[in-house]
Order: structure tokens, then sequence, then C-alpha cells
């Protein structure tokens, strides 16, 4: 493992002389070890999942997009969506979130922190150690730069995949009302959608475009269709 991680954005956390520095909008916030830091910084994504003064819904998911084709992948912890975000990132998405998804209104909101793998994930032998650190909870942690990181972009024309490992075959479209209850079930708070992000859920599901997938069969959606 290394300490070469550093992270750049509305929440960011760099190396300094105390250790690793906290900033939160801007601002410094703590000067912690990498493990406190990193608790820090997954805390004011809760918070801002949770609190009353968030502006953003936030759902159980990662996304990635590439060439304004966007992918939510959402499902319960364990599902797969953090080894699909780092296949994606190797296939030239760049990363939005690996495990929690900020909407606004019809904008997906970037929070592409590092992508949190088990130690026996196969595909942490792919990655070069200097990438890798220390997690939070016992899981490995693979750096993501700045220049794979995704900005804000619209949901409006996104796929959302609800990840099941114990789907068989290729992905399968959700009919409108299974596809809205399913991801509407995987919001932190219902409370914080919104009449704008409603509208873009309930559009997604009504032009087919959530879909139920196991993580392999929602990797082969990443590739374009051969002409």
């Amino acid at each position: 493992m290394t300490a070469a991680f550093q992270w750049q954005g509305p929440q960011a956390i760099e190396p300094c002389d105390e250790g690793w520095l906290v900033c939160i909008d801007g601002a410094a916030f703590a000067r912690a070890p990498l493990t406190e830091a990193m608790h820090l910084l997954d805390w004011e994504m809760v918070r801002r999942a949770v609190k009353q003064d968030s502006s953003c819904a936030a759902f159980h998911a990662g996304w990635v997009v590439r060439d304004g084709r966007a992918f939510l992948f959402a499902g319960e912890g364990a599902s797969g969506k953090s080894g699909l975000c780092l296949k994606a990132m190797m296939r030239g998405f760049r990363c939005g979130a690996e495990d929690v998804t900020f909407l606004a209104g019809n904008r997906l909101v970037p929070f592409a922190r590092a992508i949190q793998l088990r130690r026996d994930d196969p595909l942490l032998d792919g990655i070069h150690s200097a990438r890798l650190f220390e997690g939070c909870d016992g899981r490995v942690c693979v750096e993501v730069r700045p220049e794979e990181a995704a900005v804000e972009t619209s949901a409006a024309t996104s796929t959302v995949v609800v990840l099941d490992p114990t789907a068989d075959g290729p992905a399968r479209t959700l009919s409108p009302l299974e596809g809205l209850q399913r991801l509407l079930g995987l919001c932190h708070r219902l409370d914080r959608t919104g009449q704008t992000l409603f509208d873009t859920i309930a559009s997604l599901a009504a032009a087919g475009r959530v879909l139920v997938a196991s993580p392999a069969a929602a990797l082969a959606l990443l590739d374009p269709p051969e002409v």
C-alpha cells in the first residue's frame, strides 16, 4: 500500500504535514491520519444524503459516463457496484460515484471518492500498487484520479441498471412501475427527490431505461453494439 493518495473536488483529501487534510467546499475541515480522514469524508457524504439542509437526493448506486452515455449501477451492499465502476473506468468511462449517487433535479452530481474493494477481489491484481491504500473497514481503496472523475451530468438520458447477482441471462427491462419502485426503494431520503427528479426517474422507467441485471450482464451493456 502507499500513502500517495489525493482526491480533489468539493470534498477533498490531500497529504499535509500533520497527516491528511480534509477540505469541505474548499475550506479546511480537519487534519487526521488517513483512516480517520476517510471516515470524516464518508461522514460528510452521509450528512449530505440525510440531513435536512441537503439539496440532493442520494441513491444506493454508483455511476459512470463516457461520450455523454451515463450508467447508474443501483443496488444494495455487495451487489457489485464498485467492481463495475472500476471495470467501466478500465474501458474509458469516467467515474461519478461508486456507492452513493447524488441527484439534484435531473443532474447527476459527482462524488468520485476512492473505489473500495474486498481484499480478495481479483480486480486488485491488475491495479498498480501506487493507486492502492487502506480503507476504513478492512477493504482496499483504489484511487480515482482527477482525470478519471466525471463532471456534473444530465440524468435524463442515463441508463439505470438495478443489480441482482442472482439474475440469469441478459439484462431485462423493468416495467415502468417496477422500475420506479425499485429505484425509489434505493433512495436514502424520498423527501429529497422533488418533482423534477421524480419526473426524470419516471421518464427513464417509461422509456425502458431501467433494467435489472447481474453484474456480468450489466458489464456487457457498457460496450457499444457492433454495427
